[in-house]
């Protein structure tokens, strides 16, 4: 057995990323060294709420997220003011690597971090790393009421997403005809192109709103297609596609 696996196993890894490719990618190297269980939040507010149902090992931490981004969420645990231990260990992931999302991360005690794109081995060596490491832990100095507002703003964001999008926030069990469609389109196999994952195969092509092909029928998505999809669609007027697992 690698070195590298011993620190991966029985972990309950946390991974808080709105990318569903990145998402992909985390969490198949995890399973490729061995840890035990793998939970995913697309934001801080659901990493927050995934605290509250058990013991979490390790976070790994998009910044640019939405609602409760990557740092205000690191601030939220540091501060005390989530079920996470406050000095759980946490990997940060950004596609911006100028020097102060560093420097903020490593003012707020963040263990790790790398920029976009992540490679495999780089993230198995961190991981390893932050898991093994003997550095005390000193709590950061941090605005606990700033933390907990921003916790409540983006509660209050993320339900009026919901409600826009449809999705019953009361609690009553009642859905509304937006709902319900939605339902509708994913059981004939229509997604977000947010939500497109690698190992669909397009049911059908996908052709932007002035007519150009993105990619055809039948393609196996791959990391690179995936890519492609979620960073080009939206501007091509693309929103939903068609996809078979």
């Amino acid at each position: 057995m690698p070195n590298d696996q011993v620190a991966f196993t029985n972990l309950t890894v946390l991974i808080a990323e709105d990318r569903s490719f990145m998402i992909e990618l985390v969490r198949g190297v995890l399973r490729q060294n061995g840890c035990r269980e793998v939970l995913v939040a697309e934001n801080g507010v659901k990493a927050i709420d995934k605290f509250e149902e058990g013991m979490v090992d390790l976070l790994i931490c998009d910044i640019n997220m939405e609602p409760l981004n990557g740092l205000q969420l690191l601030a939220a645990i540091r501060s005390g003011l989530t079920d996470a231990p406050v000095d759980l260990p946490i990997i940060m992931l950004t596609g911006h690597t100028e020097d102060p999302m560093i420097e903020a991360s490593q003012i707020l005690k963040a263990n790790g971090f790398l920029g976009k794109p992540v490679s495999a081995m780089d993230l198995t060596t961190e991981i390893a790393r932050v898991l093994t490491s003997n550095d005390p832990f000193e709590a950061p100095p941090v605005d606990k009421e700033a933390a907990l507002q921003a916790i409540e703003a983006a509660r209050v964001q993320l339900r009026e997403e919901e409600r826009a999008m449809g999705l019953d926030v009361s609690g009553d069990g009642e859905t509304d005809a937006a709902s319900e469609a939605q339902a509708e389109a994913a059981e004939q196999g229509w997604i977000d192109v947010n939500d497109v994952q690698i190992g669909h195969v397009l049911a059908e092509d996908v052709v932007s709103g002035k007519g150009q092909k993105l990619l055809s029928a039948g393609t196996a998505l791959d990391n690179k297609q995936v890519e492609l999809l979620q960073r080009d669609a939206g501007k091509l007027g693309v929103s939903t596609v068609r996809v078979r697992s």
